[in-house]
């Protein structure tokens, strides 16, 4: 999902170097599932990778406990087949993918059900299996990897701060999925994922920050913020934040002003994903 990035945030230095690094000096491996075999970089064409990232808005932990309208704990047990979303605009196609969470708890908002998708941008397509019309969009690229997405990895567990999609963004579409509150920022690992269930004594680990929440303790917090900020509210604030991020960018000279309200005006969940 895009994020419009404004200079009054503190901005998060994210690792899109280390990737060409590891292009550079070896083999990059990548597998959306137990069963998906080896991608190595060294097969393919340089012309048919794709690397996304870059900056992200930094989050703290009350951000994310505002920004957001579902807190879950839960355990990853599966992913989609990676597919092609054709956004709106001039962006260009990209690779996304599904991961499918088993829910143990819910501390904040409510599920549909005891399973959910969460959608990241990144995956690997088989040129040889997929369409014509989706290697056109894709312009021959069947791998993207996107540093700024959090890595769901089947089997781990994980708190997760999420949102339904705004339908406002270029790559939204319609269907039943979350994305992530502030990216790799709104994934917590349990330390010991494998090994036992999550409990109140339980520690999870953001990969990037670096923040721990202690489960204990979270419960407490997210009591108190549910009361504050209902989650009802949560999508309104998000979309005033969003045009005024726009607006600040107008001001700073990164966008025209008929930039701006095109991108207003946009249609609601201008993603397609292609066939």
């Amino acid at each position: 999902m895009e994020r419009v990035i404004s200079t009054k945030n503190k901005l998060l230095i994210t690792a899109v170097l280390c990737f060409c690094l590891v292009i550079g000096i070896g083999v990059y491996y990548i597998s959306s599932t137990v069963n998906e075999p080896a991608i190595y970089a060294e097969d393919l064409d340089e012309s048919f990778f794709k690397f996304a990232g870059g900056l992200i808005q930094e989050y703290s932990m009350e951000d994310l406990m505002n920004r957001s309208e579902l807190v879950i704990i839960g355990r990853v047990i599966g992913t989609s087949e990676p597919f092609v979303i054709d956004p709106y605009g001039d962006m260009g196609a990209s690779i996304f993918t599904d991961h499918y969470i088993e829910l143990y708890e819910v501390l904040r908002g409510e599920a549909a059900s005891e399973r959910i998708a969460v959608r990241t941008r990144g995956g690997y397509i088989d040129r040889t299996v997929v369409s014509d019309a989706v290697l056109d969009a894709m312009h021959g690229v069947v791998l993207v990897v996107d540093s700024t997405e959090p890595d769901l990895e089947i089997g781990n567990k994980y708190l997760l701060f999420l949102n339904r999609p705004s339908g406002i963004a270029p790559f939204d579409t319609l269907g039943d999925y979350y994305i992530v509150t502030g990216l790799k920022q709104g994934a917590f690992l349990q330390e010991d994922s494998l090994l036992g269930r999550v409990d109140s004594n339980s520690i999870l680990v953001n990969e990037i920050t670096g923040y721990e929440v202690n489960l204990l303790k979270f419960h407490e917090e997210i009591v108190i913020v549910n009361e504050l900020m209902p989650t009802f509210e949560v999508a309104d604030y998000l979309e005033q934040q969003w045009i005024e991020e726009l607006q600040s960018n107008v001001e700073l000279g990164f966008m025209t002003e008929e930039e701006f309200y095109e991108r207003i005006s946009s249609p609601l969940f201008p993603g397609t994903i292609i066939r």
